[in-house]
Order: C-alpha cells, then sequence, then structure tokens
C-alpha cells in the first residue's frame, strides 16, 4: 500500500501499489474528489513526506519567482527543501526589502513533491489569493503575498 495525499481535502489515504504503474486516477475516499496519479510513484518519497520529512523531489525543480515588489524579477531556485523568506537585514534565506514584511515572515517546505507554505507568526499575515493562511500546500503556478511583495511557485521537471 502507498499512501496520497488529496489536494482537495488536505488528508492522505490508501491505494494498492499496481494502481501506480502509470497514469491513473482515483476517488478519494474521504471527499470524493478524483485525484490524478502520475506514476511510477516512489514508495519511499510518498511515505516520507507523509511521515513530515523535509527533501527536495528527484524529478522536479522548485522555484520561487518574485512577480512584485523590489525584487521583482528574480527567482530563487530551492537548494534546501525549507527556505525561510523574511525582510532583508534578518535571518531569513530568502531576504526581501519589504517594510510589511516581518524579519522571519513564512517558510516553503518541500515534502518530496509536496510543497507547503507556512506563516512563521508574521504580524501582517501569509496570503493565498485573498486569504491568510496558517499554512497550505501549493500547487505549480501558486501566487502567494507576503507583506506587499507577490511570489510564484515555479514547478520543473529537473
Amino acid at each position: 500500500m502507498i499512501q496520497l495525499h488529496c489536494p482537495a481535502c488536505d488528508r492522505s489515504f490508501d491505494v494498492p501499489d499496481v494502481i501506480l504503474a502509470g497514469r491513473a486516477s482515483v476517488s478519494c475516499p474521504l471527499c470524493s474528489r478524483t485525484v490524478v496519479i502520475e506514476g511510477p510513484a516512489r514508495a519511499a518519497d510518498d511515505a516520507g513526506a507523509e511521515a513530515g520529512a523535509l527533501s527536495l523531489p528527484q524529478d522536479r525543480r522548485i522555484s520561487i519567482a518574485i512577480l512584485s515588489g523590489t525584487r521583482k524579477g528574480d527567482v530563487l531556485v530551492l537548494e534546501a527543501p525549507r527556505v525561510v523568506l523574511g525582510r532583508s537585514g534578518a535571518d531569513a534565506d530568502l531576504q526581501i526589502p519589504d517594510i510589511e514584511m516581518s524579519r522571519l515572515h513564512a517558510a516553503v517546505e518541500c515534502h518530496g513533491r509536496r510543497v507547503v507554505l507556512r506563516d512563521l507568526g508574521s504580524s501582517n499575515g501569509t496570503f493565498v489569493g485573498s486569504e491568510r493562511i496558517e499554512a497550505r500546500q501549493l500547487e505549480p503556478g501558486a501566487e502567494f503575498r507576503l507583506g506587499v511583495t507577490t511570489f510564484m511557485l515555479v514547478v520543473a521537471d529537473a
């Protein structure tokens, strides 16, 4: 058995290994939403991701593009499975000169192919669309805002 993650209800469920032998779709038993599987999947990666282990995906390159603000146009390719974003002059991995941003504002965490944006107790909040979040799984192309700076998650083949 392999655990899959449903992006709709943000829960995990088990499927037989044989279902992962190509492209398939299954219904989430918790919310009935269709989850598309592109195989072959690696059981160890999925198990590690579900257990909370941080790891970059071996077959993908994860980047953060800056869409607005003083560093507009910059792109950071993640070289570690956890990157902290924050205001310039702090200990953040990606420092942005944005006075609306906290020193250690948010973190982008890779759990294999799952990418999670996590607010780190910021003063002004972390937003996906217009929704203030504490933690949210991001899909490729998702835009998020810290302070007055807008970012995009970019996922490409390695």
